[in-house]
């Protein structure tokens, strides 16, 4: 594991990684700045909920979270579509996964 550097000021960790161009014969440093706070403050967030295993995943362009209680996700046998733009998803009597619609209003 290498070491990143985290600035606790900013709440950022920086990664740097040589990253080979097309052809692979050169490569080039790429460096991306991951927010952890706002991981973190995620983390929080998982303490206010029921205690159960979930496998979380965000499409941006969509702007939809899915959040599956089954891995991998089963597939819904019934939805229900709330007011507030929730789909809970269901296998029988069993809730196995939320879709969280319009993430970004929220």
């Amino acid at each position: 594991m290498q070491d990143v550097p985290f600035d606790s000021a900013q709440g950022t960790v920086t990664l740097q990684q040589q990253v080979p161009l097309f052809g692979g014969q050169e490569t080039v440093m790429a460096v991306a700045q991951i927010n952890v706070s706002d991981y973190l403050a995620l983390a929080r967030a998982f303490r206010k909920v029921e205690k159960r295993a979930c496998w979380l995943a965000f499409d941006a362009e969509a702007d939809v979270l899915y959040v599956n209680f089954h891995q991998p996700a089963k597939a819904a046998t019934d939805t229900e579509v709330t007011d507030d733009d929730l789909v809970i998803r269901y296998d029988g009597e069993e809730i196995i996964g939320l879709t969280i619609l319009s993430v970004s209003q929220r």
